[in-house]
């Protein structure tokens, strides 16, 4: 009976120091930290963590909470992560019961969309086994938060496009690349056209502007055409327009333009031309039949497009009797007539031209002469000013 006695003391002794050792291992928050200190999220963000360090670290716990200072911009859980909700500023505090041991300053920003989207260029021509070429992205506003394109081909047998927008040349033909956003879905194009490497001129005519070998004199009677424009015959004009009279071509120049880019009247007045650049323009005779002409090469199956700015120019509008301007397509040395194009003229007005030939498969046509000229009755004053005249592929 007394063993038992003495063990249950004894058992009592060592339970009364476990008890003691257990408060003493109760350790008091001196303080805490949180990290990090501050983010910057989007609205649409995924929630994210805030870690929580205490002082010292095996300290009790007993109290912790967190909260937020606005919940219309923010929510935090109970164990620290926060969640976006609206634009603005807010902040996430760690409370031991009413005492706040630490913040972090978050600062959620509106998400900005893509308005807008275009590639540059939108077309291009790019010779085969060439090296790669990056379109360039033009998107508004220009500080949108998911700038993210994805890239596609229409033909990847014809041309590949990198992720970045890189393309590669594969095979000859055409094919459309296409740039889509990942915010909206908005897309933009560019045409791409794999050649076989062929350089196509801006212009097939020499001196398209008359600029060259430019004259000093601002009289049109002192100055003579300028190379590689040459005068139609009386013989070609003639058979151009039957029953008009037909005359050597003496007047045709370069005619000087005033500065200030106007042509010269005897008025004298100055009217701006507006469109054209350089002091100079082609002008046929006032009194005659009169025309100018260059041949250039061409291929067959090939279109060609034409551009001219024509002006029927009058000193004495009452006796004005101009006939016709036109625009001349011809087989090499002016003997077949392959395309005419009449021109309707407004007196002391530039007018553009436009116009296509295609040279037919199998016609054997290597060069076509472009020709302008005038038909003119009697008495006239009436002149034709030419400038900025175009002949390319298209």
């Amino acid at each position: 009976m007394k063993n038992l006695i003495f063990k249950i003391f004894g058992f009592l002794i060592v339970f009364s120091m476990l008890m003691t050792s257990c408060k003493e291992e109760e350790i008091t928050l001196n303080g805490a930290r949180l990290s990090p200190k501050s983010i910057i999220v989007y609205e649409n963000a995924a929630p994210q963590k805030i870690y929580l360090y205490l002082y010292p670290t095996k300290a009790t716990q007993t109290g912790l909470h967190w909260e937020t200072t606005d919940e219309n911009i923010i929510t935090v859980s109970k164990d620290g992560m926060v969640s976006p909700v609206g634009p603005g500023d807010a902040y996430v505090v760690i409370y031991q019961g009413a005492r706040a041991l630490d913040s972090c300053e978050v600062t959620v920003n509106p998400i900005i969309h893509v308005q807008t989207i275009s590639l540059s260029p939108e077309t291009l021509e790019i010779p085969i086994g060439s090296a790669t070429q990056t379109l360039t992205v033009n998107m508004t506003p220009d500080n949108v938060t998911y700038p993210g394109i994805q890239w596609s081909s229409s033909d990847s047998a014809i041309v590949k496009v990198s992720s970045g927008g890189a393309i590669t040349p594969v095979s000859l033909g055409t094919a459309i690349i296409t740039a889509t956003t990942d915010d909206g879905g908005l897309t933009a194009q560019c045409e791409v056209t794999v050649t076989n490497g062929e350089v196509i001129p801006d212009n097939l005519l020499g001196n398209p502007g008359f600029e060259d070998n430019d004259p000093v004199s601002p009289d049109p009677t002192s100055i003579t055409y300028v190379k590689p424009w040459t005068p139609m015959t009386a013989t070609e004009l003639t058979q151009d327009d039957p029953g008009l009279p037909g005359s050597p071509m003496p007047s045709n120049s370069n005619y000087r333009l005033p500065p200030g880019d106007a042509f010269y009247t005897n008025n004298p007045t100055f009217v701006p031309v507006g469109v054209h650049g350089g002091l100079n323009c082609g002008r046929l005779a006032a009194t005659s039949n009169a025309g100018l002409y260059q041949e250039v090469p061409v291929t067959e199956g090939r279109t060609y497009v034409f551009t001219a700015y024509i002006l029927h120019f009058l000193t004495a509008p009452a006796t004005q009797t101009v006939k016709q301007e036109y625009v001349r397509i011809k087989t090499a040395g002016g003997a077949t007539e392959l395309a005419r194009f009449a021109i309707g003229m407004d007196n002391n007005l530039w007018m553009e031209v436009t116009g296509t030939y295609t040279v037919p498969v199998g016609s054997g046509i290597t060069s076509v002469r472009f020709q302008i000229s005038h038909h003119t009755g009697t008495p006239n004053t009436g002149a034709t000013l030419i400038d900025d005249c175009v002949f390319k592929q298209q």
